[in-house]
């Protein structure tokens, strides 16, 4: 429930569509299930939906107001984005496009090693979180992996990327940005 009440917070931001690239997300995952199997360890649809939108908290300047942590059932917390009044806001299409060359981007090299270290996503804004994470020997210790996923109502690691799924989920994005391409 709190993972609905989570999502429902970014499907409802009214300053960006959110909706639009939720849906474009979840579209991809659904076209490359098959090569992304969750029992090897790929993120599932949520997973990858909150590299999205912590893509977007990145991109946007987008936050938590009034609590240091996403809203739970018993705190709610207000989503907010930047002042978009002097901006031109991006569409659905454009924001999922964004998405796509920042996954792309995380391709590894030839040798098989990434050129970053490990990525931690993680929407929770607080100090005091990220210092919890690490004192608990959290996500910056996980060895030979690339990308982390936090799961943010609980704050445990749901997904760890090594470089090999990286470099899957890299080319997949790879291809349809160059689909994307030809087509427009």
């Amino acid at each position: 429930l709190a993972k609905d009440e989570f999502v429902l917070s970014w499907l409802n931001l009214q300053q960006l569509p959110v909706r639009d690239f939720a849906i474009l997300i979840r579209n991809w995952y659904r076209s490359h299930r098959p090569d992304l199997p969750r029992e090897v360890g790929f993120p599932n649809s949520f997973l990858l939906l909150l590299t999205g939108f912590w893509l977007l908290a990145q991109n946007h300047d987008i936050h938590w107001e009034g609590c240091s942590t996403p809203p739970t059932q018993e705190k709610h917390g207000l989503l907010s984005a930047m002042n978009t009044e002097s901006r031109e806001v991006p569409s659905g299409a454009e924001l999922y496009w964004s998405w796509l060359r920042w996954l792309a981007s995380l391709r590894t090299d030839s040798s098989g090693s990434s050129k970053r270290d490990c990525l931690v996503v993680d929407l929770r804004s607080s100090p005091a979180a990220e210092a919890q994470d690490r004192t608990r020997n959290g996500p910056q210790a996980i060895p030979n992996q690339k990308l982390v996923v936090i799961e943010p109502m609980s704050g445990a690691v749901a997904c760890t990327l090594a470089s090999e799924h990286l470099a899957t989920m890299a080319s997949l994005a790879s291809c349809d940005l160059q689909n994307l391409n030809a087509n427009s």
